[in-house]
C-alpha cells in the first residue's frame, strides 16, 4: 500500500459528500454519488437503463487526485492510503478523481439502438429571463442561473434552489422543503466534480507548461476570465441576488466543462431556441471520447435520450463525445487529457500581412472549421491555425497567399499538398521556413511536468506533432519543383 500526501487547494469550499454508502458487486461498501444522483434522477421521470453502471476509475495515475474540503488553506495536505480498495470519505474530506471521477460502463451486453439515458425536457436547466449580458462571455446566463441556485438555500419549488452544498456546514432542509425534484437537483451538484482545469491554475502550475503555446495563451484567457467574473458579479442579477464572486466562479467551471451547445443537439422545440447552450444531468456524467463515442442523442416523448450506436459488450463503457478538440482545449477547459492521436495538435497564431481582400475571404471560407480568421487594419488577417497531422498544409498555403499566390474556386484538402508540389523550391520555402522555426520552438520545449501529471500528455502530444509536421513539411519542400536547373 503506497502512501500519497495530496495537496489541499480547492477553489471553493466544499462539505462532505451528500451520500449514501452503496454496495459494489464485491461487497466493498464505499460512497458512489453518481449513483445516488441516477437514483433520484429515477424518482423525477428520468430514464436509466438498468444495465449502466459508474464506477471510480482506480487506474488513474495518483497526481490526477485532488482533495475537496471546507478548508481554504492550501499549505494544508492529507495522507492517504491508495491501492486497490475505493477511495473513501476521511474525516469531513471528500476525495474524488479529477480527471474522471467515474466511469460508466455496464454490466450485461447492450444491443445497438439501447435508450440508456432519457432526461425530460423540463429538467433542461436554461438561462433565467435577464440574464444574458453580452460582456460577459457566451455562456453568462447559465453561469449566473446556476450560480444563483447555489447560492440559495431553500426556495420551496424546482430547480436547484434546495442547494446549500458549498457551504462548510449546510443547513438541513425542512422536510416540507423536501421534494423529489429538489432532492434530484442537489445530489446533481453533490455529484457534479469541479474540473482541474488549466484555465483556472495559478501561476506557478502553469508555468509547468512553459514554451507551450498553451502556457503563452493561459494569462490572456485568465484575464479575460477575470474580466468576465467582474462583469457577471457586477450585473443587476447577481446583486439583486447577493451572489458571491467565488460562487459565480464555482459556477463558471461547471458550465464551462458541462454545457452542450445547441447545435450539438437534436432539434428542440421553439422555447428553447433562443438559447446558446444548456446544462443537461445525466448527460453530462459522461466520459469524453471523440474516436470511441458510442452514444447519439434523440428527442423522443419530449425528453432528450441517448441511445447506443453499436452493441455494448458487458463490462463495456459508454461515451458521449464533447466535440472534435485537441488535448489543448480539453486540458484548459476539462482539466483532462487523452492519449488518442487525433488529440494531437499545435495551436499557431501570426499575422499574414498584404492580404488582398479577396483573398481574405477565400481563406476564411476554405480553411478548416476550427481555424480562426480576423481582418486587421492596412490588409492584415490575424490567424489563428490549430494544426493536426493532416491539416497543416493549409498553413503553408495561407502563408504563400500572403506571398502573392493568387487561388479562385473551391480548393479539396486532398488537393493541397500536389498544388503546392508544383510550386517553385524557394516560393514553397517561403511558407515552410517560418512554420518549420515555430514547430522546432515548440517541440525544444522541455519543461514537461512529471509523467502522469496534468499536462504531461499535452506537452508530450505537442513534441510528436511538431516532430511529424516538421517531417512531413521537410519532405514537401524536399518534392517542389526546382527551377535552379
Amino acid at each position: 500500500m503506497a502512501e500519497l500526501v495530496v495537496p489541499l487547494t480547492p477553489l471553493i469550499p466544499s462539505p462532505p459528500p451528500l451520500t449514501e454508502p452503496t454496495s459494489t458487486s464485491n461487497n466493498e461498501v464505499h460512497a458512489n454519488p453518481t449513483m445516488t444522483f441516477l437514483a433520484a434522477a429515477q424518482r423525477v421521470g428520468c430514464t436509466v437503463h438498468p444495465a449502466v453502471r459508474f464506477d471510480a476509475d482506480r487506474k488513474r495515475p495518483a497526481a490526477h487526485l485532488v482533495a475537496l474540503s471546507g478548508l481554504s488553506d492550501p499549505t494544508h495536505a492529507l495522507c492517504l492510503s491508495v491501492d486497490t480498495q475505493p477511495l473513501t470519505a476521511c474525516a469531513s474530506f471528500h476525495l474524488d478523481l479529477v480527471a474522471a471521477p467515474f466511469h460508466c460502463h455496464v454490466d450485461a451486453d447492450v444491443p445497438k439502438d439501447t435508450l440508456m439515458f432519457a432526461l425530460p425536457l423540463h429538467l433542461v436547466l436554461t438561462p433565467d429571463p435577464g440574464t444574458d449580458l453580452p460582456n460577459a462571455g457566451k455562456h453568462a446566463g447559465l453561469v449566473l442561473t446556476l450560480a444563483q441556485r447555489l447560492h440559495c438555500q431553500h426556495d420551496g419549488h424546482s430547480h436547484l434552489s434546495s442547494l446549500s452544498h458549498i457551504r462548510p456546514e449546510p443547513e438541513p432542509e425542512p422536510p416540507s422543503k423536501k421534494t423529489p425534484e429538489s432532492d434530484f437537483w442537489r445530489q446533481y451538484l453533490a455529484a457534479a466534480a469541479v474540473p482541474d482545469a488549466a484555465l483556472y491554475w495559478d501561476e506557478a502550475r502553469v508555468h509547468a507548461l512553459r514554451g507551450t503555446n498553451l502556457a503563452a495563451s493561459l494569462p490572456t484567457q485568465q484575464a479575460e476570465l477575470a474580466r468576465q467574473l467582474a462583469a457577471l458579479h457586477a450585473s443587476d442579477y447577481a446583486q439583486r441576488h447577493q451572489i458571491p464572486v467565488t460562487t459565480l466562479r464555482h459556477a463558471h467551471q461547471l458550465v464551462l466543462s458541462r454545457a452542450f451547445a445547441r447545435d450539438s443537439l437534436p432539434p428542440l422545440p421553439a422555447s428553447f431556441a433562443s438559447h446558446a447552450a444548456y446544462l443537461l444531468p445525466i448527460f453530462d456524467a459522461l466520459n469524453h471520447s471523440h474516436t470511441l463515442v458510442n452514444l447519439r442523442f434523440v428527442l423522443e416523448d419530449q425528453a432528450l435520450g441517448f441511445r447506443t450506436t453499436q452493441p455494448v459488450p458487458r463490462g463495456g463503457r459508454l461515451y458521449n463525445t464533447y466535440g472534435d478538440r485537441t488535448n489543448e482545449e480539453l486540458l484548459c477547459s476539462y482539466g483532462f487529457e487523452l492519449a488518442e492521436p487525433s488529440c494531437d495538435a499545435v495551436t499557431l497564431a501570426l499575422v499574414l500581412p498584404d492580404i488582398p481582400p479577396a483573398s481574405a475571404a477565400w481563406l476564411a471560407q476554405h480553411l478548416p472549421r476550427d481555424w480562426v480568421t480576423e481582418p486587421l487594419a492596412a490588409d492584415k488577417l490575424r490567424l489563428r491555425a490549430v494544426l493536426r497531422s493532416d491539416n497543416w498544409a493549409w498553413l503553408i498555403l495561407a502563408i504563400l497567399i500572403s506571398e502573392g499566390l493568387d487561388l479562385d474556386g473551391p480548393l479539396d484538402s486532398c488537393q493541397i499538398q500536389p498544388l503546392l508540389q508544383g510550386l517553385p523550391h524557394e516560393f514553397v520555402k517561403a511558407g515552410v521556413a517560418p512554420l518549420l522555426q515555430r514547430l522546432a520552438a515548440l517541440a525544444q520545449c522541455t519543461s514537461a511536468p512529471a509523467t502522469g501529471a496534468p499536462g504531461h500528455l499535452y506537452v508530450t502530444g505537442v513534441q510528436r506533432i511538431c516532430a511529424h509536421i516538421q517531417q512531413q513539411a521537410t519532405a514537401l519542400l524536399a518534392q517542389c519543383t526546382d527551377d535552379s536547373d
